[in-house]
């Protein structure tokens, strides 16, 4: 008797938290209750530190409340971001990534013109009202950051709780953040603590490629509210779904511990399913593609099985490979997920390129950097490590590989110091792939497999500079490597 009453409380309470009780008017009801419990898991402490003490992963939760209007293409959102002041210093303001700014004009457009099929369609977010520590608050957009006036200032460890209500207007182009052929892909769609380093915030511009983002790790909990007919992907775990009398759906999802959130919803999408070792795959792609899917699905596996070998388990339950009509990217990563985009599919280079977007799982979704201001440190390891399974597959493991470009070039830029994708390309992906096959000509294979998960194990769930990977390397080889990192002006 007592366990059917504790289930009955149990379900009433998770009644309550996809809105049987408190339904949602046309557009979007208020934020999720403030105070609901944290899963937040405690990494523990690692070994080293880095230079970005706020906003601390195990500190941080985002509770968001969303409703997709697909039909005008409107997200309507309610977030509550709730940290402490592990800055060590007083604070005064904050700054946020809002990158939906980033589609409001054709000239600002990171993305190529062909990805408007139907000719320019804008994109944004607006920004309601803002609220810190129940006290509202003045804010100001630059580019695609937000800066938000703390109304008095927050002392070190203080706790920081700050309400935002939004609405993101989608464009309709076929890109990572737009929607095309029934799919909506939404990432970086709502805003986000921007992280500080111990020389200041991190503010981001917008990039015509690339990733503008610096982002620390959080957990989430996310009630969305979308039409029945699509079919959803995110970020996370599903803890529930209920059907609404109007067509719609409440899904409630819970992520721990993860770089971004992503959603991803579409209509007409098959999904394929696989099992592997504490892990489910799962393919959602157009019905005309499964059997490409299957092949996919199956390459995914053995993927991450490899990974798993070399530097620790895959973080989370599930691994979602999405194919999308995106164009400007061949793929893009977020937690959990990985996008494919669909003239990719029956590339010779698809295996690699999704080895490499599944790399990213470890290096920007575990260990994270800032990808504005130090790309090659996601971007080259992500390609080195493609390269590594694409050599264990042809059954060359121990082949000795060669940096592909002669001379080592400058790894000390930014995206503002590129002119091109493609100068971005030779240099954050093969100039960091080319960091990695001559450290292995320096210390070995082996001891850069070591390198490498020491390298995980001290800075999980943290931000990176090329100055903490130093140091693991340093403390790795039992000598000074500086004069290696120099060469490639580090």
């Amino acid at each position: 008797m007592k366990h059917k009453k504790i289930l009955i409380v149990s379900i009433i309470g998770l009644c309550c938290l996809l809105g049987v009780y408190c339904p949602w008017p046309a557009g979007v009801r208020a934020a999720l209750t403030a105070g609901l419990p944290s899963d937040l898991w405690n990494p523990g402490k690692n070994t080293l530190t880095t230079a970005y003490p706020f906003p601390r992963a195990d500190q941080t939760t985002y509770q968001m409340d969303l409703y997709l209007d697909a039909i005008n293409r409107i997200v309507y959102g309610q977030s509550q971001i709730k940290t402490i002041n592990t800055s060590g210093r007083v604070l005064g303001e904050l700054w946020l990534a809002i990158y939906p700014q980033a589609f409001q004009d054709p000239g600002s457009s990171p993305a190529p013109s062909a990805a408007y099929a139907q000719g320019f369609s804008s994109g944004g977010i607006q920004i309601k009202q803002v609220k810190v520590n129940g006290v509202p608050s003045e804010f100001i957009t630059e580019d695609i950051c937000m800066k938000v006036m703390l109304p008095s200032d927050m002392l070190p460890e203080e706790e920081l709780t700050v309400d935002i209500s939004w609405q993101a207007e989608v464009p309709r182009v076929a890109y990572r953040y737009g929607t095309a052929d029934g799919v909506f892909m939404l990432g970086h769609f709502y805003p986000t603590l921007n992280a500080m380093s111990d020389s200041g915030w991190c503010r981001p511009l917008n990039s015509p490629f690339g990733d503008p983002f610096c982002l620390s790790a959080a957990s989430y909990l996310v009630r969305i509210n979308l039409p029945q007919d699509y079919r959803l992907i995110t970020s996370g775990e599903l803890i529930a779904s209920l059907a609404l009398d109007n067509g719609r759906e409440n899904h409630l999802i819970k992520a721990e511990l993860v770089r971004d959130f992503s959603l991803t919803a579409c209509s007409r999408y098959e999904k394929l399913e696989q099992a592997e070792k504490n892990i489910t795959l799962k393919c959602f792609l157009p019905p005309d593609m499964q059997a490409k899917g299957r092949e996919i699905i199956k390459q995914a596996g053995q993927i991450v099985q490899y990974y798993n070998c070399l530097w620790g388990t895959y973080p989370y339950g599930e691994l979602s490979v999405v194919v999308v009509p995106m164009q400007g990217f061949s793929g893009m990563e977020y937690a959990g997920v990985v996008y494919i985009s669909e003239d990719q599919l029956d590339h010779p280079g698809v295996v690699t390129l999704l080895a490499h977007e599944i790399a990213h799982q470890w290096w920007y979704g575990l260990v994270g950097n800032d990808q504005y201001d130090e790309p090659w440190l996601d971007e080259g390891l992500a390609e080195y490590s493609a390269t590594l399974y694409i050599n264990h597959v042809q059954g060359q493991d121990q082949a000795q590989l060669s940096p592909g470009i002669a001379k080592r070039v400058n790894l000390d830029r930014a995206l503002p110091d590129f002119v091109s994708d493609e100068q971005y390309r030779q240099v954050a992906y093969q100039g960091g792939e080319d960091f990695w096959l001559a450290l292995e000509q320096e210390l070995g294979r082996d001891k850069v497999q070591k390198i490498l998960r020491s390298y995980l194990a001290n800075y999980k769930h943290q931000l990176v500079t090329s100055q903490d990977l130093e140091r693991v390397i340093n403390q790795e080889a039992h000598r000074d490597m500086s004069a290696f990192f120099a060469a490639w002006s580090l």
